[in-house]
């Protein structure tokens, strides 16, 4: 059970106003009885003055647990802003609309008590003070809610509890279930009501020929042209809260199944109020996992091979917003309909593949793609939205629901909530500056580093032209053609080789760009693009809405303007005489928040550091390209004469917007030349990451390890110090081989040593071998080979041991052949040798003298 705790801080002010409320379900006056006049005409004036008096209301008092989890926060907040006295457990801290509940009043008095008896005591024993006086919290309160799954137990001793309190029968029980109790229902079986679904199309409904979205993936479903007839729909059974006890559960939901069946039994035998309120599966307020979190994920991402369809995706998924479901607790708390089991969702019933093309078409991607059953199987937290259950909600209720058109409805909110929750707005960023300092390689490494898409002049002609229709691409040639005839002298490329594009086109296919769901929903970093404060105007920017007569008083100043330059240009205007007329103001523009960054990024460089960036390019690349001597002289003539701060000025002072509220000055950076040829680019890029702020994403920032040019000094330094390792190493080498032919030469000359003391001592060893007993073996090899026995082994040892007796060269004693001394008479095993042998076993036997 989470830990119940309470906001002490800045609340012992209202210790005394708290202290002076007095619950009461149905307060009453009862008058004393009086025996005199005077006694009744004061209780009558007394009952005149109350009646008069306003009545005072006293809020019921509602306990929930837990009360600050997804699920629980909104019944928690619903409660509250109805009037009623909200408190129960929590694991973190107490939501804000609980803290001035009947449970925190009661810890405050506690601790103030504690203080007036001068008694010390640590918040830790408040708490634990607080959770012995749970039960005790929970049978004050007049409504009770518990959420039931994986609170089965709980659930069981509030009952009982329950049971044992007095005035039970006044008291609400309520369990907010899940509809996975249902999971195992065969709603053909069990169902009995049917009803028709909305109208539907042939564009949402599959077709069997669907045509691949992507070509590289055969499996990604995509949107089919509508057709104007509308299909006759089938009648589709569906559940009511009247099947409820023909319904089944999966193994991992039995106990929670058995939960609510003893909570609807304890209405009928104890008389008590309970209810089961079983939702759909929740959505809004950022998601959760058990519903369909993953499934925004994906869709935020932007997969390429289209959102995840969980089979054929017919399924009917019930689904209700988290808020509704608190609206429908609140409204069963308030009503008390008779009905005991009640099932809160959204009408009608949706299929799972117009669920997932809903939240798809919410961020711009609506291509589907079947997973197999092995994906399935692999999918965590699925389990919700691979039911089949048409629920029908009780008609007993009609509570004020927030989102009434279901989740297809109010995709686009639930998009906005997602991102808001989860801190995943947008990452723009504008990156431009001078030709040669270094726009396109610190756009690289902050794209790699906030995980966003590059744009520039070369990807919106060679990736997103390429994408629009072969009518369009036509009309950008032509126009392109045009530009060209009318200057024959031609026109810096919009990009290394490529052509040149009027900035009109340049705009559309930026915009073209900025609309693709990756942009939308994660960002994009502009490098080099706009180039102008026109262009920038145009693509950020848009006319604001103009009523006829300002649509033509507009045009008539633009017309006189141009009359009167004409005018004065065919006269010949005399230097300094007659100033030039002052132009036409633009109309108001507003300013488009989906396209306009969040952060500019100048980045500023000397002409003599670019030029030597620009020369330490290959020369076969810099030829024919926008780095060549003469393209890259006229880039730079042209960036000084705008000041090259023509944009920043644009994106510091948004003065052509109309809405008062967006003329807030965007974010600005410079990157001074100092900095960009001196500073280290790991330094240089963590100042980028300081203004730009965090990547707001599920992972987070990517580190990587940039590589550093080194100058000619630390080039020359680093050779030096390479040579000095070579020589360290080869003398290394060196003096290795000399200790190993050392020891070599030790080891040998050890050898040696021994096998000399060796052969020294074994010499008088071997001669008297030689001199005594290899004459006698070789006599006895040679006996051997006169007789052949059987056994030559026994043989040659018996005719040595007969030469032996006979010569008795070494020997002090000598014993007969068969004497065996263990055979002596009374001998035992383990005793020594006899000293002297008996003569009839040949002793005494003399030593002989050598």
């Amino acid at each position: 059970m989470s830990t119940i705790m309470s906001h002490l801080s800045g609340a012992e002010e209202e210790v005394s106003e708290h202290a002076s409320v007095v619950h009461s379900r149905r307060p009453s006056a009862v008058p004393s009885r009086a025996g005199s006049a005077r006694s009744v005409a004061a209780s009558k004036a007394s009952h005149q003055l109350e009646e008069e008096a306003p009545p005072v209301i006293i809020p019921q008092k509602v306990y929930l647990s837990p009360m600050d989890t997804y699920e629980s926060a909104p019944i928690g907040k619903a409660f509250s802003e109805a009037g009623f006295d909200v408190a129960g457990t929590y694991s973190t801290t107490i939501p804000s609309w609980a803290k001035d509940g009947f449970m925190t009043r009661k810890a405050i008095q506690l601790q103030q008590k504690k203080k007036e008896n001068k008694c010390k005591i640590s918040f830790d024993k408040l708490v634990e003070e607080a959770e012995a006086n749970a039960q005790e919290y929970m049978l004050e309160a007049d409504i009770i809610v518990f959420l039931l799954p994986d609170n089965e137990a709980l659930v069981r001793g509030a009952l009982d509890a329950m049971r044992l309190a007095e005035e039970f029968e006044s008291k609400t029980f309520i369990a907010v279930t899940t509809p996975l109790t249902w999971a195992k229902t065969d709603v053909h079986k069990v169902a009995k009501e049917f009803q028709l679904p909305p109208p539907m199309t042939a564009k949402s409904l599959p077709s069997q020929e669907t045509v691949s979205a992507d070509p590289t993936n055969p499996t990604a479903i995509s949107e089919e042209q509508p057709v104007e007839e509308e299909l006759a729909p089938e009648p589709v059974p569906v559940l009511s809260d009247r099947d409820e006890p023909r319904r089944n559960s999966s193994p991992r939901w039995r106990r929670c199944l058995e939960a609510e069946r003893i909570i609807l039994r304890a209405r009928k035998t104890h008389r008590m109020q309970t209810y089961v309120v079983c939702p759909g599966v929740f959505y809004g307020n950022g998601e959760t996992d058990a519903g369909f979190n993953g499934l925004f994920r994906v869709a935020w991402e932007g997969a390429e091979a289209g959102l995840p369809l969980f089979g054929p995706g017919t399924n009917y998924v019930p689904t209700i917003h988290v808020d509704d479901m608190a609206q429908y607790v609140v409204c069963l708390a308030q009503t008390r309909p008779p009905d005991p089991y009640i099932l809160a969702c959204d009408q009608p019933p949706s299929q799972l593949r117009d669920l997932t093309r809903g939240v798809g078409r919410a961020f711009g991607n609506e291509a589907l793609r079947e997973l197999d059953m092995e994906e399935i199987i692999a999918t965590e937290n699925i389990g919700q939205l691979l039911v089949d259950l048409p629920f029908r909600p009780s008609a007993c209720l009609a509570p004020h629901l927030r989102n009434p058109l279901g989740m297809q409805g109010c995709a686009d909110s639930l998009r906005q909530a997602f991102t808001e929750t989860r801190n995943l707005t947008p990452v723009r960023v504008l990156l431009f500056g001078a030709p040669g300092s270094g726009k396109s390689y610190y756009a690289e490494k902050l794209a790699y580093r906030y995980s966003l898409p590059v744009i520039n002049a070369k990807k919106l002609v060679t990736e997103i032209l390429p994408a629009q229709s072969q009518e369009y691409q036509d009309e950008v040639a032509a126009a392109a053609e045009a530009l060209k005839l009318e200057n024959p002298e031609g026109l810096e490329p919009v990009y290394s080789g490529g052509p040149r594009i009027p900035d009109e086109y340049m705009v559309q296919l930026a915009r073209f760009a900025l609309d693709t769901p990756n942009c939308q929903n994660q960002g994009f970093i502009f490098n080099g693009f706009p180039c102008s404060h026109e262009v920038a105007k145009v693509l950020f920017s848009e006319m604001a809405p103009q009523t006829p007569e300002e649509a033509e008083e507009y045009q008539r100043k633009v017309e006189e303007y141009n009359a009167l330059m004409e005018k004065m240009k065919k006269k010949g205007k005399k230097k300094g005489k007659e100033p030039d007329p002052e132009p036409v103001p633009d109309p108001p523009r507003l300013l488009l928040k989906q396209y306009v960054p969040n952060v500019v990024i100048r980045l500023e460089v000397t002409s003599e550091e670019a030029n030597k960036r620009v020369y330490a390019v290959d020369p076969d690349e810099r030829e024919n390209s926008k780095l060549s001597d003469v393209a890259f002289e006229t880039r730079w003539q042209k960036w000084v004469e705008n000041d090259g701060g023509d944009m920043l000025k644009f994106f510091e002072n948004p003065t052509f917007t109309t809405v008062e509220e967006e003329k807030v000055p965007i974010p600005t950076f410079t990157l001074e030349a100092e900095e960009n040829i001196n500073s280290n680019i790991m330094k240089v890029l963590d100042a980028f990451t300081e203004h730009i702020g965090p990547a707001k994403n599920f992972f987070g920032l990517r580190e990587e390890t940039v590589e550093i040019i080194p100058t000619e000094e630390e080039l020359a330094e680093q050779e030096s110090l390479r040579v000095l390792e070579e020589q360290r190493v080869q003398r290394a080498i060196v003096r290795a081989q000399h200790v190993t032919r050392l020891k070599d030469m030790q080891k040998l000359e050890a050898k040696r040593k021994l096998d000399h003391e060796v052969s020294s001592r074994a010499r008088p060893v071997v001669r008297a071998l030689l001199a005594k007993m290899m004459p006698q073996i070789t006599d006895g090899l040679m006996a051997i080979c006169k007789h052949r026995p059987e056994d030559p082994i026994e043989y040659l040892s018996e005719y040595l041991r007969e030469a032996a007796y006979k010569e008795v060269p070494l020997m002090t004693y000598v014993r007969p052949k068969t004497f065996r001394y263990w055979e002596l008479p009374g001998y035992t095993p383990g005793d020594p040798p006899p000293a002297e042998i008996p003569p009839e076993f040949g002793g005494p036997i003399a030593p002989i003298e050598e």
